[in-house]
């Protein structure tokens, strides 16, 4: 079912979310993988029947999906958002349980940041740019070396189960997220320069 955004930004103290639900926000490209998450996602339906999927955005591979959503039997478990404004963005973030962001080969990962930013744990792959913002202690970075498809499917609906099963986990990871989004911010970047700097000058 389509799904129109008009929830207002809650304090993080105060939202209640289902450990089940996950979110995937980005283009709709064959390179950012949700062939695959989607894939993972239907294995975790069948282990939680209640589990939820929001996919926010837009492009080519919209049709395709939603069929492979349809052929895996997850259809009434997949909301499809259009894309909305980056400020709408917060509500969703905040509504999740985690991002799932099995991209390919993101150079950057802005939207991974930003979930991160808003305490929002990230399931990604070792490929890229998201690889390099997410750690253990504020999400799961898949191993895709010399693995098919169907494996790498299987280690997401791995992580997913996690993080429905612990909410101790859940809790380490949210609080995590924030304080590893910050040491990307660019107040952190130059004072990393300049703590280089007075290294060199004490050498």
């Amino acid at each position: 079912a389509e799904f129109e955004s008009s929830r207002a930004q809650k304090d993080h103290s105060e939202r209640t979310v289902s450990e089940a639900r996950f979110l995937y926000v980005g283009n709709f490209l064959y390179w950012k993988g949700m062939h695959i998450g989607l894939r993972a996602f239907a294995l975790l339906v069948r282990e939680r029947p209640t589990a939820c999927l929001t996919m926010v955005g837009n492009g080519p591979e919209r049709a395709k999906w939603r069929r492979l959503s349809e052929r895996l039997g997850i259809e009434d478990h997949v909301t499809w958002v259009p894309k909305v404004e980056r400020t709408q963005l917060s509500a969703f973030y905040e509504s999740h349980a985690a991002l799932l962001y099995p991209s390919l080969h993101d150079s950057g990962g802005t939207v991974v940041l930003e979930a991160l930013v808003h305490s929002l744990p990230v399931i990604c792959l070792d490929l890229g740019g998201p690889a390099k913002l997410v750690t253990a202690e504020c999400g799961f970075v898949i191993d895709t070396h010399n693995s098919s498809r169907d494996i790498v499917a299987r280690r997401l609906f791995d992580a997913m189960m996690r993080v429905c099963q612990d909410s101790t986990l859940r809790s380490r990871l949210s609080a995590n997220a924030a304080n590893r989004a910050a040491k990307f911010s660019w107040t952190h970047q130059v004072n990393n320069v300049y703590e280089d700097i007075d290294g060199i000058h004490k050498e």
